[in-house]
């Protein structure tokens, strides 16, 4: 039922999104292409050292471009796949697992990864996503092959070495601890540097200069641009940052391992604000935001935080739809460039407007639910009130 029911929402979504299908001129997505086009002859530091997904779409008897569509369509169903039985490890119903998982298909990251196929995240997704179930099921044998596999196709995944360490310091002493992170760490690190030796290393994007260029240039977009870094933030996870974070402050997450991870996040903001385009980057803590969120139908939050959440949605939801036309003008690699074209641009805005319109029919579900409730509760009492004087 699971597998039958995410991959006919996947096939549903790829039929719409195919027709605008690119390769990007710009960009990540135009490096990897262009890397397995040229049978890695053409190669850009620090692209060059995410290899496994440019190696298998190399290995496929196809089309660069269908060798993308192959590889990164099956790290997607595999990663939405996971994602379900990681949400009902965690201790979610069958329907509200499935409602993380269809908000992890139409979120508009992937949405954009969809349409700009040519991109390494849909495996860095699976892999990073693998590590987190492994952890949460105590395996370290396959969070170990997790963490080394996913190191060749990004190196983001070594994050979660820190998660390991973390966890193992509230079982363990710190010496133990550290001695075993130690020894967990050889394989990944290993692979990260093997990758570098052989492709040939490049000090420049681990350099100071680089740190401050990046920096600078994020300055840059904010000051040309106000709302550029406003927008980058929201369509990660739209509304769901406000939700995660009041679940996080009114202390409502009730899974243990859920609060652990949330130490990850510091890690993958850094990483992320020294990159340009930091949302896909962001997008990467989707294990820990989303279920966090999810507690919204598991445990509502009060009606007055519902109705300010809506409202703040559907404000945002005009942010949504401007934005991509408002940055298109300059800042191209943020959007498909199949933003030159009207029609094409209405659907892109109604495909990434899925998401915080069905957060909206959620919020409205459970408002209308709470005032039901409270309804039958105030009817209840006046029965009760009824039947008292009736008996006096």
């Amino acid at each position: 039922m699971c597998f039958l029911t995410i991959l006919s929402i996947i096939i549903i979504g790829v039929i719409f999104i195919h027709p605008f299908l690119t390769v990007s001129t710009e960009g990540d997505a135009h490096i990897y292409y262009v890397m397995v086009d040229s049978n890695f002859r053409d190669r850009r530091p620090i692209f060059m050292y995410r290899i496994l997904t440019p190696l298998l779409v190399a290995i496929l008897p196809v089309e660069t471009l269908i060798g993308f569509i192959i590889v990164n369509l099956t790290g997607f169903y595999a990663t939405s796949l996971l994602f379900y039985y990681f949400l009902r490890k965690i201790g979610f119903s069958f329907p509200i697992s499935l409602s993380g998982v269809f908000l992890f298909i139409i979120s508009p990251i992937n949405i954009y990864l969809l349409q700009n196929i040519c991109f390494v995240d849909f495996l860095t997704f699976f892999f990073f996503l693998l590590a987190l179930y492994a952890l949460l099921d105590s395996n370290k044998k396959l969070f170990l092959i997790s963490v080394t596999i996913g190191t060749a196709n990004k190196e983001i995944l070594l994050i979660t070495l820190v998660l390991f360490f973390f966890l193992e310091l509230k079982e363990k002493d710190l010496r133990s601890s550290i001695l075993s992170t130690l020894l967990i760490s050889i394989p990944p690190i290993s692979v990260f540097l093997i990758i570098r030796f052989i492709m040939g290393f490049n000090y420049i994007y681990f350099s100071f200069s680089r740190i401050v260029f990046v920096l600078r240039l994020n300055l840059f977009f904010f000051n040309r641009k106000l709302f550029y870094h406003p927008y980058m933030f929201y369509r990660t996870f739209g509304v769901l940052w406000l939700i995660s974070f009041l679940y996080l402050y009114l202390k409502k997450i009730e899974n243990r391992f859920l609060k652990n991870s949330i130490i990850l996040l510091p890690f993958i903001f850094l990483l992320g604000f020294l990159s340009v385009n930091y949302s896909r980057i962001f997008f990467i803590g989707f294990p820990i935001i989303i279920p966090i969120s999810l507690y919204l139908l598991k445990n509502p939050l009060q009606r007055n935080y519902l109705i300010l959440i809506l409202i703040i949605t559907l404000i945002l939801l005009i942010f949504q739809i401007i934005g991509p036309f408002y940055f298109e003008s300059q800042f191209n690699f943020i959007v498909p460039n199949l933003i030159s074209d009207i029609r094409s641009y209405i659907f892109y805005v109604l495909l990434i407007s899925l998401f915080p319109i069905s957060l909206m029919l959620i919020l409205v579900y459970l408002i209308f639910k709470d005032f039901k409730i409270e309804n039958s509760e105030e009817n209840e009492l006046s029965l009760e009130t009824r039947n008292k004087i009736q008996i006096k």
